[in-house]
Formats: structure tokens, sequence, C-alpha cells
């Protein structure tokens, strides 16, 4: 099979309002593609080798890599060889590994929620974070006399 834009062959389902995109139950899609605008700026995108549609919003997929765009540029990618998608939610969930890169950090563990909406990422069981370009040399405020504190006064 080729390449799937997801969000230009979403069926729509009639009792909606029509802006939700839902997935084609039980259909597997090769090299899956989808991405995610607000304000008509590309906000993130989701590729995987493979990607099957389980209900209208959640799809098994196979090598998932999730790329998450600040002004047109990646600033995170995320990896799981395996992950449940929640389209509608933008959501990713996994018990199989993920990987989060960022200039800034490594992350790794074995399970995670990912949602993209809300911004929070709980990475749970083997978690391992490297923080990269950590300075320690970085001088803290001149110190000065310490105030005294209220509880010293009677």
């Amino acid at each position: 099979m080729g390449t799937l834009i997801l969000g230009a062959v979403c069926a729509q389902n009639p009792g909606d309002s029509g802006n939700a995109p839902q997935l084609p139950v039980g259909q597997t899609f090769k090299q899956f593609e989808f991405p995610i605008y607000q304000n008509g700026k590309l906000k993130a995108t989701l590729d995987a080798v493979e990607a099957r549609g389980i209900t209208l919003n959640r799809a098994e997929t196979t090598d998932l890599k999730i790329q998450i765009y600040d002004n047109g540029a990646v600033t995170t990618t995320i990896t799981s060889p395996k992950a449940d998608l929640y389209v509608n939610d933008q959501k990713m969930r996994t018990k199989n590994t993920v990987q989060i890169e960022r200039a800034d950090m490594e992350a790794t563990s074995q399970d995670c929620d990912f949602d993209l909406k809300a911004k929070k990422y709980l990475l749970r069981t083997n978690v391992k974070v490297t923080l990269k370009h950590f300075d320690l040399s970085l001088t803290p405020a001149p110190a000065g006399p310490i105030p005294p504190s209220n509880s010293d006064t009677k």
C-alpha cells in the first residue's frame, strides 16, 4: 500500500460536527502519516510503519514516530516500537518502550502516556532521563548576609 495521509481520507460520522477525524475500523495502513495543525501551523506529525484502526478514534501502530514543531522546526521527537494513538484526543499510550529526544534532554521509559493537547507526558517503569548541556559552572547569585527569619523574633 502507498502512503496514507489520514486527514485526507477520514470518514465522517453523520451525527458528529464533522471536525473530528475517524479511523476506518479494521483497516491496516502502511506508511501511516497524520499531520496535526493548530491555527494553520503544523503542530505535530504522527508517522508509523503500520497503523491499524481498532476503533473510530484508536489506532495500534508499529514503529511510531511523533515529531513536535515550534515555529516550523522540530523541537521534540518521540519514538516507540508499538503504541496506541488516540487521534481525536491527540494522545499516545505505550507499554512497549518510548524514547523522547530534545536538544536539551533524552528520556526513555518502559511505558508512558502522552497528551499533546494538555502538554503532559507521564513516564513510568524503568525511566532514564539524560540532561544534555547541563552546566554546573553557572555561578549562583552573589551571597550576602542572610536576613533574620521571623520565627526567631518573639
